[in-house]
C-alpha cells in the first residue's frame, strides 16, 4: 500500500477475503476488522478517489463526512469512534471494497483514465462479491 502511495486497502484487494482493512495516513497507520459505519450526519462532501484496483484513473465520488465507526483490532479488542473528513472518506472507500463496491460502480464521473484495460474490475466482480463476514466477537 505505501510502496504504492495508497492510503488504504482492504483484504479483497490483495486476495484476503476477510472484511479487514488498513489506514495509513499521516503517521496513522491501523487496522479494522469487520468494520460497521453509520453517518453521524447527512452532510456529504464530494471530492476525487483514486484506488489502486484501478491504476491511473480518478472519480469524483460523493460521501458522507462525519462517520461512526465500530470495529475490532486484529488483537480482538472491541473499537468505536467518529472519523471525520479524509479519515471518513478513506474507510467508507475501503468498507465499499468489503461489500464489493469500486468507485467506478458508483454514481459518478470519471475525471481522467490513462489505463486502457478499464474493464478490468468488472471481470473481477464475483471474487468481490464472494465476501466472508468475520463473524461479530
Amino acid at each position: 500500500m505505501k510502496r504504492a502511495k495508497g492510503i488504504g486497502l482492504a483484504g479483497p484487494q490483495v486476495g484476503v477475503l476477510y472484511r479487514i482493512i488498513t489506514i495509513g495516513i499521516h503517521d496513522l497507520d491501523f487496522c479494522l476488522v469487520n468494520p460497521r459505519i453509520t453517518p453521524i450526519t447527512l452532510d456529504c462532501d464530494t471530492k476525487m478517489e483514486g484506488c489502486l484496483s484501478l491504476p491511473r484513473q480518478s472519480y469524483t465520488v460523493t460521501r458522507y463526512f462525519q462517520i461512526e465507526v465500530q470495529a475490532w483490532n486484529p488483537a480482538g479488542k472491541k473499537l468505536h469512534f467518529v472519523a471525520n473528513n479524509l479519515l471518513a472518506r478513506v474507510i467508507q472507500h475501503e468498507v465499499d471494497h468489503l461489500d464489493g463496491i469500486l468507485i467506478c460502480d458508483k454514481d459518478v464521473d470519471l475525471v481522467c483514465s490513462q489505463s486502457p484495460e478499464t474493464t478490468w474490475p468488472r471481470r473481477h466482480r464475483e471474487e468481490y462479491v464472494r465476501l466472508r463476514r468475520v463473524p461479530d466477537q
